[in-house]
């Protein structure tokens, strides 16, 4: 984890990471992911900014991406998917 991500993370940055790192919520589509790599999270909009990927616009509306944007991406994306996609009720 970079400096900047360390910053961007708050208090307990080292704790953030292990915790969302690979979830739902922090994981995203791209053709271009090794590019974004470990830039910051501005530097990373800017490269998205011509997404066509609808799933990451929401995060273009953010002004920061720590764990509540992550947990927040999350639960917005399974409430998009169960609208979707209604399993059978047996």
């Amino acid at each position: 984890m970079t400096r900047k991500w360390r910053d961007e993370l708050g208090l307990e940055p080292e704790k953030v990471h292990a915790n969302l790192v690979n979830t739902f919520g922090n994981l995203s589509l791209t053709s271009y992911n090794s590019e974004l790599s470990n830039l910051s999270f501005l530097e990373k909009k800017v490269k998205l900014e011509n997404t066509h990927i609808e799933l990451n616009r929401w995060i273009l509306q953010q002004a920061s991406w720590g764990a509540s944007e992550i947990e927040e991406r999350a639960k917005k994306m399974l409430s998009t998917g169960n609208s979707i996609w209604k399993g059978t009720l047996d």
